[in-house]
């Protein structure tokens, strides 16, 4: 049944992550080089042969830069690692605690609003096209702001920081569901597990989802600095 296909499917959707996860622990601490899995083409539109052949974190912008070990490079390269580690502790973590509907959102948006950005780096790699770049390139912001930018924080973040009213890990062992609730009154006060379980959970999601978001404005910026400098060339 659905319900059954949809297990499923999250349960290698968390398998991926945890493949993340493992190709982080070899580049950083046995010192190898980067995995394959993590790599695909640079985001640089109308970039020279040499910048665009360069490796970078598929689906997230990037600037051509021809030094391979500048601050700069390096810099990005650490936030791509942050996000796949970010990424993956949500996914991981809300399977295991039964938080399936924040990470499948998170997964959404995230797998929706890389389509456009797929089509963008095709283009920019044919270079044989500048209406299919330009309409990728619309196509890539408008999905950015609307999936990433506007969902992210008005529906995902939104919820964890005022809607949950349940703890779904402390709740499977409580005898009484009343105490598992997050709204306490004057006549039925919260206890203080209740309140420790508030604040690891939704400190735990805050973060995860909040990481997540600043790095999306980063790299917003990015995209729209990438198509003010083709403007000013015109």
């Amino acid at each position: 049944d659905q319900a059954s296909a949809f297990h499923l499917f999250y349960i290698a959707k968390v398998a991926t992550h945890i493949e993340d996860l493992l190709y982080l622990a070899v580049v950083y601490f046995l010192e190898e080089t980067q995995p394959g899995g993590l790599i695909g083409p640079k985001v640089s539109i109308h970039a020279n042969k040499s910048s665009a052949d360069e490796s970078a974190e598929s689906g997230y912008p990037h600037h051509a830069s021809n030094a391979e070990n500048t601050p700069l490079k390096k810099k990005r390269d650490i936030l791509m690692d942050i996000h796949h580690v970010l990424a993956a502790l949500l996914c991981i973590a809300s399977y295991a605690t039964g938080y399936v509907s924040i990470g499948s959102v998170v997964m959404l948006l995230h797998d929706i609003s890389d389509i456009p950005l797929a089509f963008l780096i095709i283009f920019n790699n044919l270079k044989s096209s500048t209406a299919g770049l330009l309409c990728s390139y619309i196509a890539t912001l408008l999905m950015w702001l609307y999936w990433r930018l506007w969902i992210l924080p008005s529906r995902v973040l939104y919820s964890i920081l005022f809607e949950v009213q349940r703890s779904n890990v402390y709740s499977s062992s409580c005898d009484n569901a009343d105490i598992c609730t997050y709204t306490c009154s004057a006549n039925q006060p919260c206890s203080s597990t209740v309140y420790f379980y508030e604040l690891i959970e939704r400190t735990t999601w805050t973060v995860l989802v909040g990481g997540l978001l600043i790095l999306h404005l980063f790299w917003f910026k990015d995209l729209l600095g990438l198509g003010y400098k083709e403007i000013k060339k015109l």
